[in-house]
């Protein structure tokens, strides 16, 4: 089975970063927010991981703190990996929603949310998080997120990773202190 190998550039405070690498280990992310679910989030590139950790360090309850980006070596084999821009991955998922959605309508013990809030991120967050719950063999999941149109009328994307399995991140080390 080949192994995928990319470098994720995640951005935080420095004082997290240097428990981070201190542990050798991400606290994953468990919020109901998290558009691609539970799990520690990477940025493809390197800017990207900037930007995220200056806005976190301007936060009032940041005050003071300097912001860091650390880079990691994420390995996986194409089985684990759950890729949302692929379209037949992405359309796989869409049918599992609808599926569910048919079988457990009106049950009272499936886990539920409201697939038809205006919060797109709690949609996807529930999905991706029941989704690899029923597919564990599922390590990674990526999406490439439009954010903002630039003036030529072309968008700025983000490519995420959401890693859910601790053993795809290796190598992480600090990239920039900001």
């Amino acid at each position: 089975m080949p192994i995928r190998h990319n470098i994720g550039y995640h951005g935080t405070l420095d004082i997290r970063a240097n428990a981070i690498i201190s542990q050798n280990h991400f606290i994953p992310s468990s919020k109901d927010t998290e558009w691609l679910g539970e799990g520690v989030y990477f940025f493809a590139h390197k800017q990207h991981a900037i930007d995220w950790a200056t806005c976190e360090a301007k936060k009032p309850q940041n005050a003071g703190e300097k912001s860091c980006v650390l880079s990691a070596d994420l390995n996986y084999a194409d089985s684990e990996w759950l890729d949302l821009d692929d379209p037949a991955q992405l359309q796989m998922l869409n049918d599992f929603v609808l599926a569910y959605k048919e079988r457990m309508g009106t049950s009272s013990i499936a886990p539920s949310v409201d697939l038809t809030t205006h919060k797109k991120y709690l949609q996807w967050c529930f999905v991706c998080n029941l989704y690899r719950r029923l597919n564990p063999a599922i390590r990674l999941t990526s999406y490439t997120f439009h954010f903002k149109k630039t003036f030529i009328g072309l968008w700025q994307n983000q490519l995420q990773f959401c890693v859910n399995d601790s053993t795809v991140i290796s190598n992480i080390k600090k990239e920039a202190l900001l």
